[in-house]
């Protein structure tokens, strides 16, 4: 795909990827009103409007968060996450500037709307996910990733992604950014050592505009293994052990105990798993450890999916097998157990993926392990985003999974019957034993709710009958409020129409003089009034 446009001297320019428009943008070849030209669709459009060069970024307190597209940063805006105060830049203009010169916000500013908006941040729903999965699979890796994508730090401009994420503190903007660099600089980023997890946590919000804060569990691979096959009832060779332990019953050390303690209260659980570790498809046939492999993952959906959690099964490193049928028909394959006891049924989603699909050897003769390209595209993660966004809607709505039945709470009308059972047997218990003590008990007990009874008759009768009177003297004197008003307002209209009677009066006598003028005019005739009513001639004879 190539773009074409005209220089500023008349000259015309040619772009072959995003890359070269961005940097056509950053040298001040490309403004906002310039047309690109696209080779492949023949069809014209402002580079201001094109999707790759709409990137925002916003700074606050020394962070700089982005890029993200013009809505975003408007719903963030109308939501209150973006500040009239914080300062913006785009592709176009680097200048920093308020973000109240670009974005409309609420006309609501003042201090109780500040106060309630920080109110509502704080009650913030807070969604856990827990990723777990054998070493090697690289759970690391699609951490780092999936946040870059989603907080659309280098995400693909023609992939939608349903949710948009801002790191929450500094650790997870070090962990999502030094992992990353280390990607894009043909480098592997460190595995999670032994006894060791990470906890991440981002701002979040869907597509919808519904805000959460997004926790993440990160474990090492060979905890989980060695947590989960004492679970099932395995060595850490595979050998049976003496007896199955649950979760509670696992006597492990402190960070592991926390571990598992967040995997059992995480809303969602995302096992990535290695084809590697269940079957070849070289030979064509399962992995040595297989069986061990499917106990440890059968064991953790039996125990997460019986507390109501919801669960994603992810297939990791996809790009590594030139495969000639479809990944359901490998997957069936090479974890049937799993297969027809979770998959099938639906309780547990399949995603196959490929954080990062293009790789290469190493540059080093020494290693023989392929490095990532830089600027590598991703497989399968929009479709994951798609259910984890589905999976966040039905917990912020409320709605369970279908089979969380089982793990339902207790009802809160047979915890109050449970609990007044208890305490009525524990009276009868006490009155068989102290029958005396009971008693005076029961004796003072029965004073108590006599005075109890007095007081709040007191406190209830005497005063609400005092209000009823306050409220008949309130009423009383509204209406005699309304009546001096009303007998006001009549003597006033009577006033008036006094003053008009005598204002027709005046006007009758004036209609009166004027009727007896034209009739004496009319007896005159021909002669002059004026001479008339000047001589001394007597007319009235």
């Amino acid at each position: 795909m190539a773009w074409t446009y005209q220089g500023n001297a008349g000259q015309q320019n040619r772009c072959e990827d995003v890359d070269a428009l961005r940097d056509a943008v950053r040298v001040g070849r490309l403004t906002r009103s310039t047309i690109l030209y696209d080779t492949t669709t023949n069809t014209t459009l402002p580079a201001g409007t094109h999707p790759s060069l709409d990137q925002w970024f916003y700074q606050r307190d020394g962070l700089r968060q982005g890029p993200f597209p013009a809505a975003t940063l408007r719903r963030m805006a109308a939501t209150g996450r973006l500040l009239p105060d914080d300062t913006v830049t785009d592709l176009f203009d680097q200048q920093p500037r308020p973000a109240f010169q670009d974005f409309a916000f609420p006309e609501k500013n003042g201090l109780f709307s500040r106060l309630g908006q920080a109110f509502r941040n704080r009650k913030r729903r807070e969604i856990s996910l827990a990723l777990v999965g054998t070493q090697g699979c690289g759970k690391t890796v699609f951490a780092t990733v999936l946040a870059n994508r989603l907080s659309r730090t280098d995400a693909d401009p023609n992939a939608e992604y349903p949710i948009t994420l801002t790191p929450a503190n500094n650790n997870t903007l070090h962990f999502q950014g030094r992992n990353w660099d280390l990607l894009q600089s043909e480098q592997w980023p460190p595995a999670t050592q032994p006894g060791k997890f990470k906890r991440l946590q981002w701002n979040a919000e869907l597509a919808d505009g519904r805000p959460f804060r997004l926790t993440l569990q990160d474990m090492a691979g060979h905890d989980l293994r060695t947590i989960f096959s004492s679970c099932a009832g395995l060595n850490d060779d595979g050998s049976d052990s003496a007896a199955s332990q649950t979760l509670a019953q696992i006597n492990l050390s402190t960070e592991a105990q926390k571990a598992i303690d967040f995997c059992s209260r995480a809303d969602i659980v995302l096992f990535l798993l290695n084809l590697d570790d269940f079957f070849n498809l070289e030979t064509d046939r399962p992995a040595p450890l297989r069986s061990h492999n499917e106990v440890i993952l059968a064991e953790m959906f039996r125990q997460l999916r019986s507390q109501g959690r919801r669960c994603c099964l992810l297939l990791t490193q996809i790009d590594r097998y030139a495969i000639q049928t479809s990944w359901t028909d490998i997957g069936r394959r090479a974890f049937p157990f799993l297969w027809q006891q979770f998959i099938a049924t639906g309780d547990v989603p399949f995603c196959p993926l490929a954080a990062v699909a293009e790789v290469k050897p190493a540059t080093d003769a020494k290693s023989s392990v392929d490095v990532p390209v830089p600027g590598f595209h991703s497989i399968g993660l929009h479709e994951f985003s798609v259910w984890l966004e589905k999976a966040v809607a039905d917990l912020l709505s409320g709605r369970a999974t279908p089979r969380e039945d089982s793990a339902a709470p207790v009802p809160r009308g047979k915890r109050l019957r449970s609990a007044f059972a208890l305490l009525s047997k524990r009276l009868k218990r006490w009155r068989r034993r102290q029958p005396r003590a009971f008693r005076i008990a029961a004796i003072l007990a029965a004073a108590l709710l006599l005075l109890a009874a007095a007081s709040l008759w007191w406190r209830f009768g005497i005063d609400h009958q005092a209000r009823l009177l306050a409220k008949i003297e309130v009423n009383d004197a509204k209406i005699d409020n309304a009546l001096t008003k009303r007998k006001a307002m009549l003597e006033q209209m009577a006033l008036n129409m006094r003053e008009r009677i005598r204002s027709l009066e005046q006007d009758v006598a004036t209609i009166k003089d004027k009727v007896s003028f034209q009739h004496k005019k009319d007896f005159i005739g021909h002669f002059d009034l004026d001479v008339i009513n000047s001589s001394a001639i007597d007319l009235s004879g």
